[in-house]
């Protein structure tokens, strides 16, 4: 007999033996199915086992078998993951990062397949919460006017990292790092609570290996540590946050009262969106621009965008996240499992914030290359118009690949030029087969008037010409 438990991160099924939980979790997997097939709409393309993850999953199945594993624990985090996501630190596919381990308190319940995905972030935010309610006491957000907005902007200057979701495994090397930094290093209490090494780091020090913890190399956490001076920019990030606390206390902050208004990017959302109710797609149908403004003697430059210095919006927390995922009619049209077939960002990567502080998601239905239609974000949309704007083209004559090669992309932020000469580079190709594309079209054209011309001139186009109405 197999028990299910509910845990706090997840569910855990066991059996007498590995056999008899794989006919478990088969037995789950046939419930899932049958559930699926009663509910699924027509619309629905795919297959679920290839979106989602869970102890119903072949993934699931084949690292129990292998793993002579008698029970298995997984926690939300990694069923909402599809099977063949790779962790973004150490690059391992899920298959690889099932790992197993023994209750050291009953080793003779036998092998546990561990499958957890964690969310990675820097603990120094939980300096920025301490110093608020050292300073300011503990109902600082209610005594003090706009101390919230001012400590959540401070937050997401001052943490070195957004939050990812990493495997356990190295969510585990991580600690095992700063256990080797506190035992070498004395560095104090405070500087414990509030460090974290971000994905790079890790990935430096972790020695990856197949379904087990992952190894590190002491010398280079010592040594990342050291060069990246963490202990001089630990004491610059507390002395801001302390000195901001004390301003607030005496009641001065730097972030203004003044609400926000539109600015120039949410301007032109507001406007491309009113575009499309009207079927007036702006690049590739209408021009809003040529019909509707004048350049007052100022026309901007196409390529301004190559040398632009990126954009930040700032961070997304997971509640937020959350409420927006679950209230956004574009996010639920989308749903989970949708990524953008460009930048290969989830829904709740591509959703940000607007100019005005909110989250926004406005996916666009594009042609790259004139093919099939395809939702992409809308950062992927305006990286197409950026790139043919300045190849004198269509926003459809560019194809996935171009963006990706001007483009870096990062989670919940608009994507950037990773380098100026492969954007020219990449514009002037576009430039080429956009030109050469037009010119075949212009022929085709003529070709098929001239024919048109020659069977109109013909006995039998005139014939046509003169017959009454209906004969034909």
């Amino acid at each position: 007999m197999s028990d299910t438990s509910s845990l706090q991160s997840g569910v855990r099924l066991t059996a007498p033996s590995t056999e008899q939980l794989i006919s478990t979790l088969k037995a789950r997997q046939d419930e899932v199915g049958i559930i699926v097939a009663e509910r699924i709409p027509k619309h629905a393309s795919g297959r679920l086992s290839n979106l989602v993850d869970g102890v119903w999953s072949p993934t699931t199945i084949k690292a129990v078998h292998r793993l002579s594993a008698v029970a298995v624990q997984m926690n939300a985090l990694w069923a909402s993951l599809p099977p063949d996501w790779k962790c973004p630190c150490c690059k391992q596919t899920k298959d690889k990062m099932i790992h197993a381990v023994v209750d050291k308190n009953a080793p003779e319940k036998g092998r546990t397949a561990i499958a957890h995905a964690v969310e990675h972030h820097d603990h120094f935010v939980a300096y920025v919460n301490h110093a608020f309610h050292r300073e300011l006491g503990k109902d600082w957000s209610r005594r003090f006017e706009a101390a919230h907005e001012v400590q959540r902007r401070l937050a997401a200057g001052v943490t070195a990292f957004d939050p990812t979701v990493i495997c356990e495994p190295c969510n585990l090397a991580e600690g095992k790092a700063k256990m080797v930094l506190w035992r070498r290093l004395k560095l104090e209490k405070e500087f414990r609570d509030y460090f974290s090494f971000a994905l790079d780091e890790i990935r430096a020090f972790i020695r990856p290996v197949a379904n087990a913890a992952h190894d590190i190399d002491e010398a280079v956490v010592v040594e990342i540590f050291e060069r990246r001076r963490k202990q001089e920019i630990m004491r610059f990030r507390k002395d801001a946050v302390d000195t901001q606390a004390r301003l607030l206390k005496e009641g001065s902050h730097w972030r203004t009262a003044e609400p926000a208004a539109p600015d120039g990017n949410a301007v032109n959302d507001s406007y491309q969106t009113t575009l499309l109710e009207f079927g007036l797609e702006q690049g590739s149908n209408f021009c809003f621009t040529d019909f509707s403004a004048t350049s007052q003697g100022q026309p901007s430059d196409p390529d301004g965008w190559i040398d632009r210095l990126p954009k930040r919006t700032g961070s997304v927390m997971n509640r937020e996240a959350e409420e927006f995922l679950c209230s956004d009619p574009m996010a639920k049209y989308l749903g989970r499992g949708w990524a953008c077939p460009c930048c290969d960002r989830p829904t709740r990567a591509a959703i940000r914030r607007n100019n005005k502080r909110a989250l926004t998601l406005q996916p666009r239905v594009v042609r790259p290359g004139g093919a099939e239609p395809q939702t992409v974000c809308i950062d992927c949309c305006t990286s197409m118009q950026l790139i043919a704007r300045s190849a004198e083209a269509a926003r459809d004559d560019v194809i996935f690949n171009e963006v990706r090669e001007v483009f870096a992309f990062a989670s919940n932020e608009a994507h950037w030029v990773r380098s100026a000469d492969v954007a020219r580079a990449v514009i002037e190709r576009v430039r080429t087969r956009a030109a050469a594309t037009r010119t075949a079209a212009e022929t085709e054209f003529q070709r098929f008037a001239t024919e048109r011309i020659a069977v109109k001139r013909s006995p039998l186009g005139r014939a046509r010409q003169s017959a009454p109405s209906g004969y034909y």
